[in-house]
């Protein structure tokens, strides 16, 4: 993950982080919440994104976050509408089917 310099909780990580050299391991490194080993992967330099390129981005996301919450309603509301059900669903059911079928084996068996 990408931090800037001071804003890590710990001093000693924050200095070394911005000390080691790209691809290097620290050494053990203590701090209040315990021993930590850090590697510095990649550096980039801080920047400011234009306006108009953050603006471009940022309507994208709400874009595609009102698309999900839409569509999530949408079935939401069909799957409220939508009665499904099947013969596993009710178990009353399965047991007056077996009654039902025993019943009509029964009077076969033993006509009047």
């Amino acid at each position: 993950d990408w931090t800037t310099k001071g804003s890590l909780v710990s001093d000693v990580i924050d200095k070394a982080i911005f000390n080691l050299p790209i691809g290097a391991l620290s050494p053990i490194l203590e701090s209040k919440r315990g021993f930590h080993i850090v590697r510095v992967i990649q550096r980039q330099d801080a920047h400011r994104t234009p306006f108009g390129e953050a603006q471009k981005k940022i309507r994208e996301t709400i874009k595609k976050q009102q698309e999900i919450q839409g569509r999530k309603a949408y079935l939401e509301k069909l799957a409220k509408q939508t009665k499904v059900w099947t013969i596993f669903d009710r178990p009353d059911k399965q047991q007056l089917h077996a009654d039902r079928r025993s019943s009509s084996s029964e009077r076969e068996r033993y006509p009047r």
